[in-house]
């Protein structure tokens, strides 16, 4: 079990009130099933469905980082230490109309040779379910594929290395900026780290690097491929691209000195920018076009004095309705 001490307390606030109501827990979650299954979908979502923000704690200390410190000095129990975030969290809620409260969890967690502190808002939702006698029924439960806001902590990058910068972590999903501010203001952590710049950075002097060395088509995707299956796999697991993985990667004599035309050793990357490794796409009123990029030259082909795209071998059923709709 990596969770070594977690808690739940719930902050009742509908959107556009301005007060809120905080039902605090007094203990903490029993360790069991349930709560190891909870973590168990936490991380399966975090790591491998979410966009993600990095950053730091903001100077001065921010007061989430203080009641932190207090708790890891042992100054303030785990308990004492979540109710007085509850607290925090109501303050800074009632100020931002737009939020809306949810069940406030708490986690202090191992990883390997790493601990880890969860800050998440969960949401419950309505469901149905069937009973023993086949009938359906009506019922709440933890809905973590809407995980909006979430910020996880490495407690253990923060203490031992003085020059970090992205040992905070933080969900970037759909919910309105104010609301993911008002969940990072919280936490006090200032974003240092843009993962989509990193990764359009990245495939941008990939580019120009094939272009630079004038592979052909074939040989810049086969590159393509590999370095995209790469991020891909660094991206699902929540890791970070390593410059030098990727000059292990390219050890050939065209693509040899790829990875030392980067300043920055590491990035992490974006998981929806890096689909444009491998994938061309584009859309306009009405119109969506997306293929992959090896597709280009054989049954794509594009002009480009005249902007004219040609593809040669459309999917069956798109043929099917377009001869439905010239026979109408």
């Amino acid at each position: 079990m990596s969770a070594k001490q977690s808690i739940l307390h719930y902050l009742d606030k509908q959107q556009g009130a301005t007060d809120a109501h905080l039902q605090l827990k007094p203990e903490e979650l029993a360790q069991n099933k349930c709560l190891d299954a909870l973590h168990d979908q936490l991380h399966e979502v975090y790591h491998a469905k979410i966009e993600k923000g990095y950053g730091e704690f903001q100077k001065p200390v921010p007061t989430f980082q203080k009641l932190m410190m207090q708790w890891l000095a042992h100054d303030l129990e785990f308990v004492a230490f979540s109710h007085q975030v509850a607290g925090l969290f109501k303050t800074y809620v009632e100020k931002e109309t737009l939020a809306v409260g949810g069940h406030l969890l708490l986690s202090f967690e191992q990883r390997g040779m790493s601990e880890y502190l969860w800050v998440v808002i969960l949401h419950q939702e309505r469901g149905l379910s069937v009973n023993a006698d086949l009938e359906l029924m009506s019922t709440e439960y933890m809905n973590l594929q809407n995980l909006h806001l979430a910020a996880k902590i490495n407690l253990t990058e923060w203490q031992n290395n003085e020059n970090a910068s992205r040992y905070i972590s933080f969900a970037k999903g759909k919910t309105a900026k104010k609301v993911t501010e008002y969940f990072k203001n919280v936490v006090g952590c200032e974003e240092t780290t843009d993962p989509e710049s990193q990764t359009q950075s990245l495939i941008q002097g990939f580019q120009h690097y094939c272009k630079d060395q004038a592979l052909d088509p074939g040989q810049t995707n086969e590159f393509s491929e590999k370095l995209y299956d790469y991020c891909k796999e660094q991206a699902d697991s929540g890791g970070s691209v390593q410059m030098d993985d990727v000059a292990k990667l390219f050890d050939t004599p065209e693509m040899g000195g790829f990875a030392e035309t980067f300043d920055q050793r590491s990035i992490v990357p974006h998981r929806r920018s890096l689909k444009q490794f491998i994938q061309l796409q584009g859309n306009m009123k009405g119109l969506s076009i997306s293929f992959q990029r090896k597709l280009l030259g054989s049954s794509v082909f594009f002009d480009p004095d005249t902007g004219v795209l040609t593809i040669t071998d459309i999917p069956a059923q798109l043929r099917e309705q377009l001869v439905e709709t010239q026979m109408v």
